[in-house]
């Protein structure tokens, strides 16, 4: 059975699900279907963005100017039951000496890469039911975030996103939640025209439930991927976290989180190894000031098979590990990542820096340092603009696992209707 009729037959078992927990008075009593369409809501928003890389392996610079475009229809709620269509469109507009990423532009080998391909791509199509009490499912290509993304979620910076195609069983009290998830492929960022663009699964699960307590939320989960298509991505991984925001006074507050994790591989995995992750934050807050500070690792171990390090292939990359994005693959050797995090938003503005500094878990090697800068400012309810700079220096010990110097800048327009 395709994705296509297995998706129908899901939808399908949805409807008959609906049918069947909803009494027939109350049926009776209800909207009509109409509230589907008459209830429904139009979405449309475009975002421009000029990217600069320039990277000291690569001959040339790349300067891409992109256009997205998404249209999209959110339907009414009938019953506890909605739906969701999206699409979404890239174009390359005034300048593409840029090479796409995913084998899209085979003739721009001498430029960095700037993984915004163009193309034209379905990016949801659900139907949701939350007619039973505290119970959720979802079913069809959609958009998935779980917690900060570190390990599942829509990698939201790029132009085209990373969406699943999947069955979603949700549940949420006031104190707690637990979501399954099942997913059959993963859309890439590269998008529908190249073979990189998507990735069956043979039985990806994503399992996620949290529970409030006095000193925060506490989350556990277990992600197993199966990737019939890129073999080093199948893995298991189990894991807690803790979250936190407590006052301190009427001026202060403090924000925290404390995560571990186990991964080994899975599936079709041809290496046989394991690795821990750890990540300790905290911030004051004061107004409108942030100050944190911050280490992640992602470890490396030399398994029965060779070198293989803790990996999170379907995460929202980006927001880790620097905005130059040098780390998006996790080294061999693993990953010490000691970070300080400054934000300012006053009024309408937004200012945020931060410095990294790289090291590799096994062994002594630096990789370099980082500084990442953002100011955007928000010029109306509907529109906004955004400067972006990471600057990431090499170590010299950097240059022998493969890094050297770059320096990235953006240009960011939204405007949505």
């Amino acid at each position: 059975m395709n994705t296509k009729n297995i998706l129908v037959v899901a939808s399908a078992a949805i409807l008959l699900s609906m049918v069947w927990a909803v009494p027939v008075q109350a049926a009776e009593e209800s909207d009509s279907l109409d509230v589907l369409l008459d209830e429904g809501k139009v979405m449309l928003d475009f975002r421009y963005r000029y990217e600069f890389v320039e990277d000291d392996r690569f001959p040339e610079d790349a300067n891409a100017s992109t256009l997205r475009t998404r249209l999209g229809f959110q339907s009414g709620n009938w019953n506890g039951l909605d739906f969701n269509i999206e699409v979404n469109d890239v174009r390359h507009i005034l300048s593409n000496d840029f090479n796409a990423g995913g084998g899209t532009t085979p003739d721009r080998t001498e430029y960095p890469v700037v993984p915004d391909p163009k193309g034209t791509r379905l990016n949801q199509a659900y139907v949701n039911y939350t007619g039973i009490d505290d119970w959720g499912f979802k079913v069809g290509r959609q958009r998935i975030n779980l917690d900060n993304q570190r390990f599942v979620g829509s990698v939201g910076w790029r132009q085209t996103e990373q969406v699943f195609d999947a069955g979603t069983v949700g549940w949420a009290s006031d104190n707690a939640d637990f979501s399954a998830t099942y997913v059959q492929w993963v859309r890439r960022i590269f998008g529908p025209d190249s073979s990189d663009g998507k990735h069956r699964q043979d039985g990806t699960i994503f399992l996620n439930g949290g529970i409030g307590t006095p000193i925060g939320k506490v989350r556990g989960y277990y992600y197993l991927i199966d990737d019939d298509d890129a073999a080093a991505f199948s893995t298991g991984t189990i894991g807690a976290r803790l979250a936190g925001a407590p006052a301190i006074n009427d001026d202060w507050s403090l924000r925290y989180e404390a995560e571990y994790a186990r991964q080994s591989d899975a599936g079709n995995n041809p290496v046989d190894y394991s690795a821990d992750y750890f990540h300790l934050a905290a911030a004051a807050v004061t107004g409108f000031f942030d100050f944190g500070l911050g280490w992640e690792l992602l470890g490396g171990d030399n398994g029965s098979d060779g070198y293989a390090a803790f990996r999170t292939p379907l995460a929202t990359l980006h927001k880790f590990n620097g905005w130059a994005d040098q780390f998006l693959a996790t080294p061999t050797r693993g990953l010490s990542d000691f970070y300080l995090t400054f934000k300012a938003t006053p009024g309408d503005m937004i200012f945020d820096a931060r410095f990294h500094t790289f090291e590799a878990d096994s062994g002594s090697a630096k990789f370099g340092n980082e500084l990442d800068f953002r100011a955007g400012y928000k010029f109306t309810r509907r529109f906004r603009g955004d400067l972006f700079l990471a600057v990431f220096d090499a170590d010299s010990e950097g240059a022998v696992f493969g890094y050297e110097d770059v320096t990235k800048f953006w240009v960011q327009l939204y405007y949505n209707l």
